[in-house]
């Protein structure tokens, strides 16, 4: 009888262990509709437990947003020109004190003194990956400074912030300007962080730090600052004072950081300010790397407070060539004296639209990063007719290089093979071709450079990879 109770026993436990093993993280659905298990961010939040996954549907929400601590997933299922998280400057948008993963949102329109987007506090170490971070504002109160319009980071957090837009957010100080750090992103003291494959344009701050500003951050952990696009940011907008440091990035006396394979471009500390590009508060770089960073128009200057030698030694000043800048399109074209240029290590292996990085973009046969956010992926680009014949497209940066053309029906943008060769080895970036499509339809053509990635065409929005149908002898 003994036996038989040391049985049951045994079995009375395994399956007590089997249903605890069976419980696993479960998805919830948001929609403003109705139409979802919970009809706003926060209600879900408050609900469901930690290691949950909420996907938010397409919508408008005017709330705020506090994860209580857990860690979660929460994630559009549309992207951020789809689902929007927003306020009309009452307080703060995002307050994100957990372990968890936002994603895939436009945040916009908060406003508080520290973090008017987004504010990482508590210790958390949460992933905030692709979003588009606009239009928020960090204001001083009359007696604390303003720190962080996008993201403010507290001390003893550690977030990754990647794949994101932060743009047109603003912090702003007293009336002389003095009291505002950090308008896209601010690190306090004794916090660190992983910035990469970010767009960081046109964030202005009264004081400095127009696109990131770090304190006596990265002491123990330094700070990843890697292959960011860091774009038209200002310091010191409309403020009377002229102690103006770091348009596009500062760091404070003491704040440790890798600050590697960035595009540093057009940003502003006014005139009379210094490090336009980046301004260091220190003589020297004690736990710093810093290398092969591209600077391009700033004003007054790249880079402040080191010797000048060490501002510019093992860094780049070359003009990018954006694809569309206007547009906000800031991959490098073909012809794009960057391209190669980045140190490959510490690179992550994807670019900020999720392409593989060391494309080999100047087809010289040894493959390294672009710097800044976006990869060339060997594709010419600015292809276009000058007249009803004539094709003409960007050169490489390799004189070598020679280039194939192909041409297929508009209908083959559906299909993975694409394009029968029209003219191979062609040395000019330039081709005629008088074919006139059927009445109703249409032509695309495709140039690529001749090299080892044979029949290979590129990417295509998608992300993916377009053979040849019929490839170029």
């Amino acid at each position: 009888m003994a036996t038989l109770l040391r049985i049951v026993l045994l079995v009375a436990v395994l399956s007590a262990m089997l249903a605890g093993g069976a419980a696993c993280a479960a998805v919830f659905t948001v929609a403003g509709d109705g139409s979802g298990d919970y009809s706003s961010i926060q209600a879900a939040i408050s609900a469901v437990g930690n290691g949950d996954e909420i996907v938010v549907q397409p919508g408008r929400y005017h709330e705020t947003v506090n994860f209580l601590g857990k860690a979660l997933t929460v994630r559009s299922s549309a992207g951020p020109a789809n689902t929007w998280i927003f306020l009309e400057e009452q307080t703060r948008i995002i307050n994100l004190n957990g372990d968890s993963t936002l994603e895939g949102f436009t945040i916009t329109g908060g406003k508080a003194r520290v973090g008017g987007g987004i504010w990482v506090t508590d210790g958390a170490s949460p992933t905030i990956r692709g979003n588009i971070i606009e239009g928020n504002i960090a204001e001083w109160n009359g007696v604390l400074p303003a720190f962080g319009g996008g993201i403010a980071v507290d001390p003893l957090c550690e977030p990754v912030i990647t794949r994101n837009v932060i743009r047109n957010n603003l912090a702003l100080g007293d009336t002389q300007g003095f009291y505002a750090y950090g308008a896209g992103i601010d690190l306090a003291d004794d916090s660190t962080a992983i910035i990469e494959n970010n767009i960081i344009e046109n964030n202005s701050t009264t004081d400095s730090g127009g696109g990131v500003s770090l304190g006596v951050a990265g002491v123990t952990t330094p700070v990843s600052i890697v292959h960011n696009t860091i774009i038209g940011n200002l310091a010191g907008q409309g403020g009377a004072t002229t102690s103006i440091f770091g348009g596009g990035i500062l760091l404070e006396v003491d704040s440790s950081a890798t600050i590697r394979n960035n595009l540093i471009v057009d940003n502003d500390a006014t005139a009379t300010g210094q490090g336009g590009g980046i301004h260091f508060f220190s003589n020297g770089l004690q736990g710093m790397t810093y290398e092969s960073n591209d600077f391009d128009a700033n004003i007054p200057d790249d880079c402040a407070g080191l010797p000048g030698s060490k501002c510019s030694s093992g860094q780049f000043a070359v003009a990018p060539l954006f694809l569309d800048p206007a547009a906000g399109n800031y991959r490098p074209r073909s012809d794009s004296p960057i391209l190669d240029l980045g140190t490959a290590t510490g690179a992550p292996a994807l670019d900020a639209d999720g392409q593989a990085r060391s494309a080999d973009g100047d087809l010289d046969g040894i493959a390294a990063p672009d710097p800044g956010a976006f990869e060339n992926q060997r594709e010419t680009t600015r292809l276009s007719f000058q007249d009803s014949i004539s094709l003409t497209w960007d050169g490489s940066i390799n004189p070598a290089v020679r280039f194939e053309l192909y041409r297929d029906d508009l209908a083959a943008l559906g299909s993975t093979l694409l394009g029968a060769c029209l003219e191979p080895d062609l040395a000019a970036t330039g081709a005629t071709d008088g074919t006139v499509p059927a009445v109703g339809g249409g032509s695309l053509y495709l140039v690529r450079g001749v090299d080892i990635a044979s029949g290979r065409l590129g990417f295509g929005s998608d992300k993916t990879e377009r053979l040849a149908a019929t490839e170029c002898p």
